[in-house]
């Protein structure tokens, strides 16, 4: 985690097999996302047809990075990944290409992460895409045994709220402010859950 900066840097990373539809809707929710220092990494995943350039086309500042093969949800992240902290991210945010965001959802995401060392990954509330007023998940709960990530979903009976707006469910620090955003659960081999830094 950087303290160096008011603004650690951010690298969001999608991966896209076959979404293109998705994808493009997901990007015009990022591309509002009023958080200052952000970059967006899409992987593509061996998609059928060449779905970077109308990506580009669309959203000509967002990095495409092609695997050339399906890796699957998890080898396409561990691509993004380490692609992202290469380049210098201070965080990486593992994102669903089928979800959209709140403007204002990377803010307080960062902001729990810098004000507590010891917070190794933050996750955000999760709502229905078709029915954006309905709370699907309230974050997770992670546990280490070896090198296995395991998280499940809250039971939303279990919240309770801060002043601003943080939750703490089983040790993980929840933020307000996202709609339907994934965390980072499905991603395998990670040896340092502080900041995320090394994953395999």
């Amino acid at each position: 985690m950087s303290q160096s900066s008011k603004h650690p840097r951010v690298t969001i990373v999608l991966v896209n097999w076959n979404g293109l539809a998705d994808t493009l809707d997901c990007l015009a929710s990022l591309a509002r996302v009023t958080y200052p220092n952000f970059t967006t990494l899409v992987v593509d995943n061996g998609s059928r047809t060449d779905e970077a350039a109308p990506i580009l086309a669309a959203f000509p500042g967002v990095e495409v990075l092609a695997t050339g093969a399906n890796l699957g949800f998890t080898g396409g992240n561990n691509v993004g990944f380490r692609h992202a902290l290469a380049q210098g991210a201070d965080y990486v945010l593992c994102l669903n290409n089928d979800t959209t965001v709140a403007p204002d959802f990377l803010t307080p995401l960062v902001a729990a992460m810098e004000a507590d060392a010891n917070i190794g990954v933050a996750t955000g509330l999760i709502y229905y895409h078709d029915a954006p007023e309905k709370l699907s998940a309230a974050g997770s709960w992670v546990r280490i045994e070896g090198l296995a990530v395991v998280g499940h979903h809250a039971d939303l009976r279990e919240l309770t709220f801060d002043a601003q707006g943080v939750a703490d469910v089983q040790g993980v620090a929840d933020v307000q402010g996202v709609a339907d955003v994934q965390g980072v659960a499905d991603v395998q081999g990670v040896a340092d859950v502080q900041g995320v830094a090394d994953v395999q």
